[in-house]
């Protein structure tokens, strides 16, 4: 949804959107259809006769004919009763679940009536959800010709809502303003969705981060892990510890045995995880029949990387056993 809308939104009351210009817009390659809504200003209070809801200040907003088909709804009751130039001057209301039971309308239904700042209108939908400007749960929606006639032509902000094909939204967003009001093109702020390589760029980062965020994860918690497989190797081996330090081991050659011990639990971790990630990728580009590609650098740095985390986490253990005083090692 959001890769194939583009609006348009402005305070500048010199700005009116016309049916006619509306059909030039929806003309424009790309564009498959556009919708007006026009915050209305000052409606008044609204309330639901009948209801326990106290008059409240909801949004109500002027929409042109078949504009609400632009925010892709669904309704809890009725539909769109705003939708036809038949329907133009009619005192109808669409009103959001949200406006709907601040009012007290209790269930979203088909059912009452609307006072709106002292105009009564029947109310012909609940929107129940919307795929586009979610701020519509929370108003109430009239049509553009009965608000001009009661509340006057002007509004608080105006916004045009443009669905597109995909890839056309952002070749509509360049011409859109210049097509609505040649007059005034800048009054408008369009928004567009971003290019699909920004999107791509945008996609591609996140998920590296991501991933180097794991990655960082797992190097952590596997230098952990050497680090106490290594202090319970100690520990078990104390007395063998001190039986070759009695028989001539220098701290230097202890040191350099524990170290091999650690580098090689590494150099194997680091092997069979890069084995266990070819394997994956080569499931998964099989299942999709992608290509199969591997970075050689990756699987040569993985088993030296592995040592050097294995040296790492098995640091301290393997200092202590060096220091062990051949006296205290063989008591224990």
């Amino acid at each position: 949804m959001g890769a194939t809308s583009v609006t348009l939104r402005t305070a500048d009351s010199r700005v009116q959107v016309s049916e006619a210009t509306l059909i030039r817009l929806t003309s424009l390659p790309g564009v498959t259809d556009a919708g007006v809504l026009c915050a209305v200003n000052d409606p008044g209070s609204a309330h639901m006769p009948g209801r326990p809801g106290a008059p409240t200040e909801i949004s109500v907003v002027a929409v042109s004919p078949g504009a609400l088909h632009v925010l892709a709804p669904t309704y809890a009751g009725g539909g769109d009763v705003t939708s036809t130039p038949a329907m133009a001057r009619r005192p109808v209301a669409v009103m959001g679940v949200g406006a709907w039971r601040t009012l007290g309308g209790g269930p979203p239904r088909l059912a009452g009536e609307l006072d709106i700042g002292g105009h009564r209108l029947s109310v012909g939908g609940v929107l129940a959800d919307v795929r586009r400007h979610p701020s519509a749960l929370g108003e109430i929606f009239v049509p553009q010709a009965f608000a001009d006639a009661n509340w006057g032509r002007g509004c608080a902000t105006r916004e045009v809502i443009v669905t597109t094909l995909p890839g056309s939204a952002q070749n509509v967003g360049a011409v859109a303003a210049a097509t609505l009001t040649p007059a005034f093109p800048g009054a408008w702020t369009v928004t567009v969705p971003p290019s699909p390589d920004a999107l791509a760029a945008t996609v591609r980062q996140d998920l590296t981060g991501l991933y180097v965020a794991l990655a960082g994860m797992s190097l952590v918690i596997g230098t952990l892990s050497i680090g106490n497989t290594m202090s319970m190797s100690v520990m078990e081996r104390t007395a063998e510890i001190g039986t070759r330090r009695a028989i001539g081991y220098t701290r230097s050659a202890i040191l350099a045995l524990f170290s091999l011990e650690a580098a090689m639990l590494g150099l194997i971790g680091g092997l069979l995880g890069a084995s266990a990630g070819v394997a994956v990728l080569a499931g998964v580009t099989w299942l999709r029949d992608w290509p199969f590609l591997v970075e050689p650098t990756l699987l040569l740095a993985a088993a030296p990387a592995g040592a050097v985390i294995g040296l790492l986490g098995g640091l301290v253990p393997v200092l202590r056993a060096a220091w062990l005083s051949p006296a205290t090692a063989v008591r224990a």
